[in-house]
């Protein structure tokens, strides 16, 4: 069995001044009290590296998703499809959606939803704190899962049951 190993990995994705949170749904950035950050884990040793990270954002849609998902593949020597970004969905955070920018973009006056020039910062600083956090990788033996029925949870999206209720 091959030696299974990891690297951790962690940069900022705190927006600037100024830029809009949630799609521009809710006020923009006037200041922060902690610091927004993707935080990851790259797991080796078993084929091509796999990237699992946490990003501290509303959303990454579509074309978003695509690039930073990349970008952090070609970082850990990877394919796009071993790399998954969960946004943990704070509503006072970035969500973007780089094609609904570039249309909002081309009309005079439109609001905007993404700092196109904050997100490509972003993408590059998680590449280079995944890369370098790969020249110091630790073993491990094991890898623990688990399950548990959730009960008496109230959500605020509808989710309808074989009967359609």
């Amino acid at each position: 069995m091959p030696k299974l190993h990891l690297a951790t990995f962690s940069s900022d994705a705190t927006p600037p001044l100024g830029h809009p949170l949630c799609g521009g749904w809710i006020e923009p950035v006037r200041g922060y009290d902690d610091p927004l950050n993707l935080v990851g884990v790259v797991l080796m040793g078993m084929g091509a590296p796999i990237v699992l990270a946490a990003l501290d954002w509303c959303g990454l849609r579509n074309e978003a998703f695509r690039v930073w998902r990349k970008n952090l593949a070609d970082a850990a020597h990877t394919v796009p499809e071993n790399v998954e970004i969960h946004c943990v969905h704070p509503h006072n955070a970035p969500f973007a959606d780089l094609e609904a920018q570039k249309l909002l973009a081309s009309i005079p006056g439109a609001p905007a939803n993404t700092d196109l020039k904050f997100f490509d910062r972003a993408v590059k600083q998680s590449a280079e704190a995944l890369q370098a956090a790969l020249k110091n990788t630790m073993s491990f033996t094991h890898i623990g899962t688990g399950q548990a029925k959730v009960d008496q949870v109230a959500c605020n999206r509808r989710v309808l049951g074989p009967d359609g209720k």
